[in-house]
């Protein structure tokens, strides 16, 4: 059995077995890789910035924000609303992150 397959088995089981905790540590690292390719390959950075992404990947508002998210996404509302209802919240989301973003840019 090849590596990767392991590999997606035992991600396949843990999500199976402790969904929470599986999700909130694959988000962490998904924000992780997502700042390193934003960094490498989008920014063009010929040095990796470690810091940054570490911020990326304990940014703990984020997490609660989704969470909180997703617990009245699956527990309050019907079916036909949730994707709605998800993006409205990523379109908030990402209205703060941009406004932090570009304010701590304009403070330097």
């Amino acid at each position: 059995m090849s590596m990767l397959l392991k590999l997606a088995r035992k991600f396949q089981n843990s999500l199976i077995k402790r969904p929470l905790i599986t999700n909130i540590i694959n988000g962490g690292f998904l924000a992780f890789a997502g700042d390193g390719i934003a960094q490498m390959v989008i920014e063009d950075n010929v040095k990796y910035d470690p810091k940054r992404g570490f911020r990326f990947l304990i940014f703990g508002s984020f997490l609660m924000f989704f969470i909180c998210v997703q617990l009245v996404n699956f527990y309050v509302l019907p079916l036909h609303y949730r994707v709605f209802w998800v993006q409205s919240a990523a379109l908030i989301w990402q209205t703060y992150y941009s406004y932090i973003t570009q304010k701590k840019r304009a403070e330097k």
